[in-house]
């Protein structure tokens, strides 16, 4: 199940003499930024326990190097097999480095171990786009599955009740959700990422939808989809109609504002960004965004809406995605933490349990 994390090295600097470096630290004890090169000395040296409590004291006592050394913490923790400590650490330090490709790799590494696929493979495509390697595409290569995918379980937390995914091709968002596809189910697909791959589709139609009624449905989901409609605007309303007041829409778009979305297909009929998408969804009106944002950088965002109640309605269910979407991560770690305990791995359970409870913690 592990990848093999420490193929990765971080680049501490030369190994100096520990004994020299130790000296020059104790000579300027209050000095971030001898802490900081005391840090690298051992980090450099393979002591990594030690190491991260230079590093985060150096991260205390602030300046430039403050999340520098909170990078540099949080990796020498994950060497150490402190991935808990490691996610927590590089989720922090993400804040002000996010453009930083290493911090993506190593961040995804301490969320694969604690059964964060989802988000892991999010970080490490990143990592991909920003320090293009073979090492790093292998890492993509081999854990960007159907059902690990991030464009997938972005949507999946939505998915509740019965429901509709459009353009479904081999794969469902869900397996409950409804099939919808132009290709009849064990048919294979022609063209983009389906080619040769079989329909699973339970309904064979595309944005038209008239085998459902007003009003029917709780969510819609689609992935890559909208942009091959002629008519966006008149898919969208068909979605709404068939929606209950406070259903569901959810939407992964390529964004046209990252990448040549034409170029990549061109059975693309129309070009996305977030803020066109929106103003689209204004337009149809009847709808509420409630998450608009990226997801694969350079490659794809996310939009979700939700059907809005005629007017004298009480408003209905009440549904917060960034809970769902928390919910359903903590689902995966605590489902991790169970299989380390099957295997004996109690070290690595108990990292599972810390980060549980410190990230997720209204609802442990």
């Amino acid at each position: 199940m592990p990848i093999p994390l420490f193929s990765f090295p971080f680049d501490f600097g030369r190994p100096p003499d520990l004994a020299a470096a130790r000296k020059a630290f104790e000579g300027s004890a209050n000095d971030p930024g001898a802490c900081y090169r005391y840090a690298n000395a051992l980090a450099a040296n393979g002591q990594h326990p030690l190491a991260v409590e230079m590093f985060l004291a150096a991260a205390d006592g602030g300046g430039d190097s403050a999340g520098e050394a909170t990078l540099r913490a949080g990796v020498c923790m994950l060497y150490a097999g402190a991935f808990g400590e490691a996610a927590l650490t590089l989720e922090t330090a993400s804040a002000a480095l996010k453009e930083r490709w290493d911090l993506q790799l190593f961040l995804g590494a301490a969320l694969f171990h604690l059964g964060v696929v989802g988000r892991a493979n999010t970080h490490w495509w990143a990592a991909s786009r920003m320090h293009d390697t073979a090492a790093i595409r292998d890492v993509v290569n081999r854990f960007l599955s159907d059902d690990d995918h991030p464009e997938r379980l972005a949507l999946y937390p939505i998915c509740i009740g019965k429901g509709i995914d459009v353009g479904c091709g081999n794969r469902k968002t869900h397996p409950d959700a409804i099939g919808i596809d132009l290709i009849p189910p064990g048919a294979k697909g022609t063209a983009g990422c389906v080619r040769g791959r079989c329909s699973v589709a339970d309904v064979v139609a595309s944005g038209d939808l008239p085998m459902f009624a007003d009003d029917t449905l709780d969510y819609v989901v689609l992935r890559h989809n909208l942009e091959h409609y002629q008519d966006f605007i008149k898919a969208i309303q068909e979605w709404k109609r068939v929606l209950k007041p406070g259903g569901l829409i959810g939407m992964v778009v390529p964004d046209d504002e990252r990448c040549d979305t034409i170029r990549l297909d061109p059975t693309h009929k129309h070009v996305f960004t977030q803020a066109s998408l929106a103003r689209a969804v204004k337009l149809i009106g009847g709808l509420r965004l409630l998450r608009l944002g990226p997801l694969l950088k350079e490659w794809s965002f996310l939009c979700v809406a939700k059907k809005a109640y005629p007017p004298g309605g009480d408003g209905g269910r009440f549904f917060d995605y960034e809970a769902a979407v928390a919910e359903l991560e903590q689902r995966q770690v605590l489902q991790r933490a169970r299989g380390y305990e099957t295997a004996g791995d109690y070290k690595s359970s108990s990292e599972c349990r810390l980060y549980a409870r410190r990230r997720f913690p209204r609802r442990w």
